[in-house]
C-alpha cells in the first residue's frame, strides 16, 4: 500500500509528512469521487469539516452538495456561522433534522441525532459517496455504519492533526466559527460542549455519571 492509499475509508500515510503533502494526498483521493456527481460532504460548522469543505470546493468547484445535520441542540453562534458560510461561499446546503433531541447517553445521542437523519436522507437519494472530516482517532458518530455496496464513506483529512487543521485555516484565511474564540475546542451540540480548560473535568464527571447509572440499573445503588 502506498502512503496515500485508502484503508477502510481513511487516508493513511506510512511516515510523517508536511501539511502541503497531506493536501496533495487529499486532492488525489478526491479525484476518485464519482465524475457524474453530485458529490456530498457533511458540514457541522466545526474546524475539521470546514477544512474538508474548503479542499473539496478547491477541487470540485460548485459541483458539491453540503449536508448539515441540525440536531436541534446547536449553539445559536454555530447556526449563524453555518448560514453565513452558506451565503459567503454560495453553498448548496441541505439541512437534515433529527426527530428526537431528548437523549441523555452521549454515544447513543450522536448515533441517533447525527447518523439517523443521514440514513433517512439516503432512503430518498442515491448517494454514491459521502465525505466527512472525521479524524481516524475520533470515537464520535460512527460514519462507517453508513457504508454499503452503494455508498462509500471517505475521510480524506483523517490524518490531519489539530495543528494541521489550524495551520490550513490560517494559511488560507478562512473564516471560522466564533465559538473557538470563546474557548471551545470543538463545535458540538450545546449539552456536549465545554470550554477547553474545563474539558477534562467535564468528561470525568460524565464518566462518573455513567458508572453510577450502570450500578443503579444493576441494583447496587
Amino acid at each position: 500500500m502506498s502512503e496515500f492509499e485508502l484503508e477502510g475509508g481513511y487516508a493513511v500515510h506510512e511516515t510523517d509528512i508536511s501539511l502541503e503533502e497531506k493536501e496533495i494526498a487529499v486532492m488525489e483521493i478526491l479525484k476518485e469521487l464519482p465524475s457524474e456527481g453530485p458529490n456530498y460532504v457533511a458540514f457541522s460548522g466545526g474546524k475539521r469539516s470546514l477544512v474538508l469543505l474548503h479542499l473539496m470546493r478547491r477541487h470540485l468547484g460548485g459541483d458539491l452538495t453540503v449536508l448539515h445535520i441540525n440536531t436541534g441542540l446547536e449553539f445559536q453562534e454555530a447556526a449563524n456561522y453555518i448560514d453565513k458560510m452558506r451565503r459567503l461561499w454560495g453553498l448548496n446546503l441541505i439541512q437534515l433534522h433529527a426527530d428526537d433531541s431528548s437523549l441523555e447517553d452521549r454515544e447513543e445521542c450522536c448515533r441517533l441525532l447525527k447518523i439517523s437523519p443521514i440514513i433517512k436522507f439516503l432512503e430518498d437519494n442515491r448517494l454514491k459517496c459521502l465525505c466527512v472530516g472525521s479524524s481516524k482517532y475520533s470515537n464520535r458518530a460512527d460514519w462507517n455504519a453508513l457504508e454499503s455496496d452503494e455508498l462509500k464513506v471517505l475521510k480524506p483529512i483523517s490524518d490531519f492533526t489539530e495543528d494541521d487543521v489550524w495551520n490550513y485555516i490560517h494559511k488560507n484565511n478562512i473564516t471560522y466559527c466564533s465559538l473557538y474564540k470563546m474557548g471551545f475546542k470543538s463545535v458540538d451540540c450545546e449539552p456536549c460542549s465545554v470550554k477547553e480548560e474545563l474539558q477534562e473535568e467535564h468528561y470525568d464527571a460524565e464518566s462518573e455519571r455513567k458508572i453510577r447509572d450502570s450500578l443503579r440499573k444493576l441494583g447496587y445503588l
